[in-house]
């Protein structure tokens, strides 16, 4: 039964700039967090997923029924 419990930690960062000259390091943005899975169905990898996630001044609590890659 346990083998059906996963956990998983993520990160990401990045820029958005109107024109490629305005990009640098200062201003990216970076994400963070933790999620768990439950896996529903091996053979379609269809989990039961609970992310919380952290930014900038910001965060998140995902839930969902499917996978994201």
């Amino acid at each position: 039964m346990f083998w059906r419990f996963d956990c998983i930690l993520f990160l990401g960062m990045g820029d958005v700039a109107g024109i490629f000259s305005d990009f640098g390091l200062k201003s990216v943005k970076y994400s963070y967090g933790i999620g768990f899975r439950y896996i529903l169905d091996k053979e379609e990898k269809i989990n039961l997923r609970v992310d919380i996630g952290f930014g900038q001044n910001t965060s998140g609590f995902y839930f969902g029924v499917e996978e994201a890659f």
